[in-house]
């Protein structure tokens, strides 16, 4: 091989490496777009445990659920719009939703809870990726026999998410969590 072609086949490698590691950079910067928009699509989202020490009823027997408005010990850290759209989300989710669990009218329960934690990300979380969360403890009862205790923490990276979303996103994963565990036959 003549030292002509060595230096077109030099120049021709380091071209090809540099195009690759442009191709590289460039596609996982369109992944990270990918990630993003899939993180804006799915919004917030929430998981549910049993706090433990409690015992969960058996509620089949209930056909209609009351709530309240939860309290929270933080103030203004928590967006009234939180406090006030979930009730209201957590009634149509439970009682008038695609998969309601509860049918209205009848045997009911109550649900009341309080708001534990709720940080919104903005400024540098949207660059940063913090995300959104909300903590909330729902106690479930008949009068004033407890049914059970369950504590739901939802959590968004979307930067469109707001404090009504997340009430949502509790309600939806509450009437999953009931859909689970009432039969109706």
């Amino acid at each position: 091989m003549s030292i002509k072609n060595r230096m077109v086949s030099t120049h021709t490698l380091k071209f090809t490496l540099f195009m690759l590691a442009g191709l590289t950079v460039s596609q996982a910067g369109c992944l990270r777009a990918a990630q993003r928009t899939l993180t804006e699509a799915k919004g917030a989202e929430a998981e549910i445990t049993i706090v433990p020490g409690t015992s969960i009823a058996n509620f089949n027997a209930y056909d209609d659920v009351s709530v309240s408005a939860p309290r929270t010990r933080l103030g203004s850290l928590v967006p009234s719009s939180l406090s006030s759209t979930l009730p209201g989300a957590l009634k149509a989710a439970l009682t008038t939703g695609e998969k309601a669990p509860f049918s209205g009218g009848g045997n009911n329960f109550s649900i009341s809870g309080e708001v534990m934690w709720y940080h919104e990300r903005g400024g540098l979380g949207v660059i940063t990726g913090s995300k959104s969360y909300a903590v909330v403890l729902l106690d479930l009862q008949d009068g004033g026999q407890a049914l059970g205790r369950l504590q739901v923490v939802a959590s968004s990276g979307a930067s469109r998410t707001g404090p009504e979303d997340m009430a949502e996103a509790v309600a939806e994963a509450v009437a999953e969590w009931f859909e689970e565990r009432v039969s109706r036959g």
